[in-house]
C-alpha cells in the first residue's frame, strides 16, 4: 500500500480589537490561592496552577482597571512564580527550580474537562488519557478505528458492516452501550432499549478539524449518566475563533491492491464581527477502497466505503461573560459489504449467500450557553440527533 498526501494552508489574519479592561479589587497579603480565584472572577480568565506550587504563599494586593495580563504579573510580584499561556489559559509556574536541588517536572499537556471543568490532564484526579487535534492529525486518525488504538484500554471490536462496540478494559455486554460516547457534551451512545443489542453500534462520525478527545476510564455515572459504567469517550470538536480569519485545504491518496482511495477535507473559520461573532465550516469526503472478496457469490473488492459530510459552527460572545455557540453536523456513510472471513477460512475472504451493506445518515444539532458571573460559570446545552441507519446480515448456512 503506498499513500501520497498534499496540504495547503492559508494563514490566519488576525482581527484586532480593544480588550476591555477589567476592575480588579483584590487585597494584599490574602493566601495567594484566593487572590488567584478572584482574578480569575475579575477577569474572567481560567487559571491553572498546582495547590502545591503557591502553598503559603501570600498574594501583594491588586487594584484598579488593568489589562489582565498586567495585573496577573503585579499580583504575583515577590512570589517566586511566573504566568505563561497555556492553550489560551493561565498557567502558573516557579520560575525556577526551589532550593535543595528539588527538581520540579514540567507542566505539560491538555487542558480536559473531565471533571465538567477546566483542568490539566495530570492534575485531574480520575484515570484517564487525552489526545490533542495535533496528535491526532501528526497520527493521520479521522476514525475511530485508527483512534481507539492509540488510547490503551479502549477496545474497538467489529462483528460486521455498521457494528463496532466501545469497550473499556473489558467491559461490555449484551443490551445497551457500557462506554458512553459524547460529540462534545452531547451523548449520542446509541439507541436505548435492551433488544437488538443496542451497545454493538454508535452513529461513528469522522475526526475532522477536532480540539481533541478525552478517555474517562471507570464508572462515570455520576457526571456522564447511563451507559457509563466502563467510563466515558469525549470526542470535542473546534469552536469557532471570533478573532483570527483563517482556511486549510488538505487532500489524501491511497493505493490498495491496485484500488485508489481518497479523502478532502476543508476548514474555514471566518470571524464576521471582530471579538463578538464568527462561524467555522468543516466540510469532507472520504472514500476507501475494497479489500474483500465473496467467493460463494465470486465477486471481488466488495467492500468499498465512503462518508461525507460537514459541521457548521456559529459563535458569539455579545458580552465579555456570556459566550454562545450552535452547531449543525451532518454525515452520509456506506459501507457496501463485510470485510470479515469465514471461519477457519483465508482473511477476507466471505462465504455469506448475500451481500451484506451497511447506511448511516446522521444529523446532530446543539445549542450552548457559557454564562460567567461573581466567579460561578453557568452552562446551559440543548441538543438532539437523529440518526438513521440500514443493515443487512446474512444468516443463511
Amino acid at each position: 500500500m503506498t499513500t501520497c498526501m498534499c496540504c495547503a494552508v492559508l494563514a490566519g489574519v488576525p482581527a484586532h480589537a480593544a480588550e476591555p479592561r477589567p476592575l480588579f479589587v483584590i487585597p494584599a497579603c490574602i493566601p495567594l490561592d484566593r487572590a488567584l480565584t478572584a482574578f480569575s472572577a475579575q477577569s474572567d480568565r481560567d487559571i491553572l496552577f498546582a495547590p502545591g506550587v503557591v502553598s503559603g504563599l501570600r498574594a501583594r494586593g491588586v487594584t484598579g482597571r488593568l489589562d489582565s495580563t498586567e495585573a496577573l504579573t503585579e499580583l504575583l510580584q515577590g512570589s517566586g512564580l511566573v504566568w505563561r499561556d497555556f492553550q489560551g489559559r493561565f498557567l502558573i509556574e516557579r520560575a525556577s527550580p526551589p532550593k535543595g536541588g528539588e527538581t520540579v517536572a514540567d507542566v505539560e499537556g491538555v487542558v480536559v474537562t473531565a471533571l465538567r471543568r477546566p483542568t490539566l490532564e495530570q492534575l485531574t484526579p480520575m484515570s484517564m488519557r487525552a489526545l490533542s487535534g495535533d496528535e491526532l492529525r501528526r497520527a493521520g486518525a479521522t476514525t475511530f478505528e485508527t483512534a481507539v488504538a492509540m488510547l490503551p484500554g479502549l477496545s474497538l471490536t467489529a462483528t460486521g458492516p455498521g457494528r463496532n462496540r466501545l469497550s473499556l478494559r473489558g467491559v461490555y455486554g449484551s443490551g445497551e452501550a457500557t462506554t458512553a460516547l459524547y460529540y462534545d457534551d452531547v451523548p449520542v451512545t446509541g439507541p436505548s432499549g435492551t433488544t437488538a443489542d443496542p451497545g454493538g453500534s454508535f452513529p461513528e462520525l469522522l475526526l475532522i478539524d477536532v480540539q481533541q478527545i478525552e478517555l474517562l476510564r471507570g464508572p462515570q455515572g455520576t457526571l456522564y449518566g447511563a451507559s457509563a459504567m466502563g467510563g466515558a469517550f469525549k470526542v470535542m470538536f473546534n469552536r469557532p475563533d471570533l478573532s483570527t480569519a483563517g482556511a486549510t485545504l488538505e487532500a489524501e491518496l491511497s493505493v490498495t491492491d491496485g484500488v485508489r482511495g481518497d479523502a478532502q477535507t476543508l476548514v474555514i473559520n471566518q470571524p464576521l464581527v471582530s471579538d463578538k461573532l464568527g462561524l467555522r465550516l468543516a466540510a469532507y469526503r472520504r472514500a476507501d477502497p475494497p479489500f474483500a472478496q465473496n467467493e460463494r457469490l465470486g465477486l471481488s473488492r466488495t467492500n468499498a466505503s465512503s462518508a461525507e459530510g460537514f459541521r457548521l459552527g456559529v459563535g458569539a460572545q455579545p458580552t465579555d461573560n456570556l459566550q454562545l455557540n450552535l452547531t449543525l453536523a451532518h454525515q452520509d456513510a456506506i459501507e457496501e459489504d463485510t470485510g470479515a472471513s469465514a471461519l477457519g477460512g483465508p482473511s477476507h475472504v466471505s462465504q455469506n449467500y448475500m451481500r451484506t451493506p451497511f447506511t448511516s445518515e446522521m444529523t446532530l444539532y446543539e445549542g450552548a450557553a457559557n454564562w460567567r458571573v461573581a466567579g460561578v460559570r453557568v452552562t446551559g446545552m440543548a441538543a438532539g440527533y437523529r440518526w438513521d441507519s440500514t443493515r443487512q446480515t446474512s444468516r443463511s448456512t
